[in-house]
């Protein structure tokens, strides 16, 4: 095999370049071609691997590419004779590939035993590098905690010159943690030293009983404080054990306060037994216990198990590591079971003798009697995770004694550190489950505010309802819920979701600070602090709530609909009452798309998203939107509306202010009055125009009347002599009769009209035949239809009833033959009726131009015309008054003319019972 160094694809190539003799052309054997490196194979084979079992040297031979998976190129070629007795036929082939595919897996099995290799290698480097910085760091903080202990331990046991109350507890509160911080140095040391091989135990023989009861008396008085049955069984095992007795005690001490911390209700149970060759120390407790699939992590170093519940989440995740060392270096073991929600029982076995430990660390001798140097500072520390656990520090000039209830106010100047104040005192609500904490931060607050100081997430949470404080000020890490699930809840509660939040933690970075801000949070502070600037924290935060509650009454009393919607799903974050008088007062908390009725706003809601994608503020007058009624529907709304975005400091949309006010009666009222107007505006110009047409109307047959009059007047006067023929006295009195029953005609059609409007119009109903009064028209019309060379097409359904008023229902037909006759010269006139049901259908159709489509919707109004004007003679109350006449009759009018295809008017009237038959 070879690596690869580099041939152009398909290069021909002999063994014999390469330092092997024989005549060896190289070829691709088989179809196959491959890409071979650029540069001359480097091959380390031998002439018997070559030549093979046969005498005939091989002429050809395959490369087979080793590319393992996930390479991006060839790790090198196979390179494999081809025997010269053997046709490279499919079986050949086949076993060329399996080769191939052997030898890659061989490649990629070493490869990834080399790259494990190198990451074992590297681990353990990282491993030894934090051994190595654990053991130099602890060392190196055991220098200045030696010399902050000393002064302190000096100061407090000074009799001579003794501290002030005050001031004893600020140095007690520091002593306090100060060996609380020794403690896990000194378990840091512990573990770099048992790694590095550098820990030297001393085991001497000991009752190990009685050292476990000195042991387990320490927590007696933390375990029934807390309400804990608290059980020590022990037995005397026989015979002395040999231990380390320092290292027994941090045994005994960690399983203990693990118990304690993790136990809430119920009890601990500590036992001492022999068992065979072994001796059996159990602490067992009813507490939360630990998930299954956190047991096998359980003894690991730094690993917590985040989901318990305990009385704080204090602590590094080295105690049940370091005793698990701790044992080991005894010969023995350390176990536990555990049930979650049930309990957890630990156990360590040592065995009897001294066999099993290096015979160098054995002493014989008792020892000096354990000092016990650990128990206080652990049952310390257990009682300050109480949540009655006593505050460090009393308020200045006060004992301490717990804030139960908040007073109204009261008036101070500074702090006398050269931090103003403003005047006035708000309530501050503290939640930490570090009693000390919790004390210290509360002393320095109740100088200037009223404080509350609870012990967790859900007694804060509890506290925020009962008392609405102006801020709260909260560590992260807690038990039952900590300060991220408090803000959380805070935030989804309605009472609560304006109140500022400041958030303590020890996590330092931005990363951990923008964390904090995205959750809701108004500020962040990083311990350590200083009291300065904690002060001047709460200070802004208190101001900023007070401005952002003048703005929310503000916001609430304003004399528009207002929300403020957040976030990129538009969530209604805050409305004020009018808005949800106005569009629901199930919208608070929703995102828009989910609030929105089932009809959907709409225009509104693109509005919205559109502004907070650009960020250009909308300004929209009558937007329509939608509105639940009370009977389950939608009411159609407008709405002025303004939407203008919010931005974060850095120029952020985060989102929307929208004020919008109803215009829906304005508009609507807005709109009547501008039909109105244009009604009146029509109908004065409908009056003047029908002003003109009357009097033109009104003028033709009187003058026509009047010359007919004067020339007969004239033609009978003695003056002409010759008195005038019959004939001519005929035609005159013709003339001016026509001219007479034209004018009367008109009169009778504003008489009617008048009538209508007075709401007078009388029918006598009768019943008749409706063919009859066709007829009947026909013959008036008969001379005019010659004239307008009309082709009469009737078409009737014999032996129909009607009932109506018939001189009513003529004067209709008249008006619409007139019409046809009128408006379609020398084109089919049709008319006809049928039965349909119980209706009668009587049509009046002609074939010319019709009427055009911007007049059909007014061609049953007063004083319309259709046509030019100088074409058409009429006073355009025809059809108006044929439409009421029609209507009268419990009927309808309808036309028909569709574009160049003349018009056809229907009559539809009710038949009469026995018609209907």
């Amino acid at each position: 095999m070879c690596k690869r160094q580099g041939l152009p694809p398909g290069t021909a190539w002999s063994p014999v370049e390469a330092g092997l003799d024989g005549p060896w052309p190289f070829a691709t054997a088989g179809a196959d071609p491959l890409d071979v490196p650029r540069a001359p194979l480097s091959l380390n084979l031998d002439m018997g691997t070559v030549l093979g079992p046969y005498e005939e040297p091989p002429t050809h031979a395959r490369v087979l590419p080793i590319h393992p998976a996930g390479m991006a190129e060839p790790f090198g070629y196979l390179v494999a004779g081809v025997s010269p007795r053997r046709a490279m036929d499919d079986t050949y082939r086949g076993f060329y590939e399996q080769l191939q595919a052997t030898v890659t897996n061989a490649v990629a099995s070493v490869r990834a035993y080399e790259a494990e290799a190198q990451r074992a290698e590297a681990l353990a480097a990282i491993d030894r590098a934090k051994t190595a910085f654990f053991s130099n760091v602890s060392h190196e903080f055991r220098t200045p905690l030696t010399l902050i202990l000393g002064p302190l331990e000096e100061s407090l046991a000074d009799a001579s010159a003794p501290l002030p109350p005050s001031q004893r507890a600020r140095q007690e509160l520091t002593h306090r943690n100060a060996l609380r911080l020794l403690k896990l140095v000194n378990s840091l040391l512990d573990f770099s030293r048992i790694e590095a091989g550098r820990v030297k135990a001393s085991y001497h023989p000991t009752d190990l009983t009685r050292l476990t009861e000195d042991l387990a008396s320490v927590f007696r008085s933390a375990m029934e404080k807390a309400g804990l049955q608290y059980t020590v069984e022990t037995q005397d095992v026989g015979e002395p054990i040999y231990v380390d007795r320092d290292m027994w005690e941090k045994v005994v001490l960690n399983l203990l306060s693990n118990a304690f911390k993790f136990t809430l209700h119920g009890g601990v149970t500590v036992r001492l037994q022999r068992e065979g060759t072994r001796v059996r120390l159990t602490v067992r407790d009813t507490g939360t216990g630990i998930p299954e699939a956190e047991l096998p992590r359980v003894f690991e170093r730094f690993h917590r198990v985040e989901s318990s519940r305990g009385r704080t989440h204090e602590g590094t995740g080295i105690g049940l590591a370091l005793i698990q060392e701790l044992v080991k270096l005894h010969g023995g073991t350390l176990g536990v079971h555990s049930v979650e929600g049930e309990g957890s029982t630990f156990f360590v076995e040592l065995p009897l003798g001294r066999a099993h430990l290096p015979a160098e660390q054995v002493q014989e001798d008792e020892g000096t009697p354990h000092a016990g140097k650990l128990g206080s500072a652990f049952s310390e520390e257990a009682l300050r995770w109480l949540p009655d656990a006593p505050e460090s520090l009393p308020p200045p000039g006060a004992e301490p004694e717990p804030v139960r209830a908040f007073s109204s106010s009261s008036v101070l100047g500074n702090t006398g550190a050269g931090f103003a104040l403003p005047m006035g005192r708000g309530r501050v609500l503290v939640a930490d489950d570090n009693a000390d904490m919790r004390g210290y931060v509360s002393s320095l607050l109740s100088a200037h505010w009223n404080v509350r100081a609870v012990a967790d997430g859900e007694a804060a949470f509890e506290a925020a309802l009962e008392l609405t404080p102006d801020l709260i000020l909260s560590d992260v890490m807690m038990p039952r819920l900590d300060g991220f699930g408090l803000l959380h809840k805070l935030r989804g509660d309605a009472r609560t979701r304006g109140i500022p939040f400041i958030m303590l933690s020890a996590r330092a970075g931005e990363e951990a600070r923008i964390e904090g801000l995205q959750a809701g949070a108004d500020d962040y502070l990083v311990k350590p602090f200083s009291a300065r600037e904690l002060l001047a924290r709460v200070d802004s935060q208190l101001q900023l709530g007070q401005a952002r509650q003048q703005l929310s009454d503000f916001f609430m009393q304003a004399p528009a609909a207002m929300c403020v919607m957040m976030g990129p799903d538009l969530v209604f974050s805050v409305i004020n009452p009018m808005f949800a008088n106005l569009m629901g007062r199930d919208m608070l908390g929703r995102p828009a798309r989910d609030a929105q009725p089932v009809g959907g706003h709409g225009v509104l809601l693109q509005h919205l998203e559109r502004v907070y994608r650009t960020g250009e503020p909308f300004v929209g007058r009558e937007v329509p939107a939608r509105q639940p009624d009370s009977q389950g529907g939608l009411k159609e709304l407008l709405l002025d509306v303004d939407i203008h975005a919010q931005r974060d400091g850095k120029g952020r949309i985060q989102g929307l202010l929208v004020a919008v006010q109803e215009v829906s009666e304005r508009t609507h009222a807005r709109q009547q009055l501008e039909t109105l107007t244009h009604d009146l505006q029509h109908a004065v110009a409908a009056r003047d125009t029908f002003l003109g047409v009357a009097s033109h109307e009104l003028k033709t047959p009187v003058t026509a009347l009047l010359l007919h009059l004067e020339m007969t007047r004239r033609r009978l006067s003695p003056k002409r002599g010759e008195p005038p023929s019959a004939e001519k006295l005929t035609s005159a009195m013709d003339s001016a009769l026509r001219q007479v029953e034209r004018m009367s005609r008109l009169v009778d059609e504003l008489l009617d009209v008048s009538r209508i409007r007075a709401g007078k119009l009388d029918f006598h109903m009768e019943e008749s035949d409706p063919m009859e009064m066709i007829h009947e028209v026909l013959d008036t019309f008969r001379e005019q239809m010659e004239q307008a060379r009309c082709v009469l097409e009737l078409r009737a359904e014999l032996n129909l009833r009607v009932w109506w008023d018939r001189s009513r229902m003529q004067q209709v037909l008249t008006n619409l033959v007139s019409n046809a006759i009128k408006y379609a010269p020398g084109t089919p006139l049709r008319i006809g009726f049928t039965r349909r049901g119980d209706r009668l259908i009587l049509y009046v159709s002609d074939g010319g131009p019709g009427i055009p489509p911007e007049h059909q919707a007014r061609v049953f109004e007063r004083f319309e015309r259709g046509g030019p004007p100088q074409t058409v003679h009429g006073l355009g109350l025809g059809l108006f008054i044929a439409h009421q006449i029609v209507q009268g009759h419990h009927g309808k009018l309808v036309l028909q003319s569709p574009p160049g295809q003349g018009a056809t008017f229907f009559i539809d009237l009710p038949l009469p019972p026995r018609a209907q038959a």
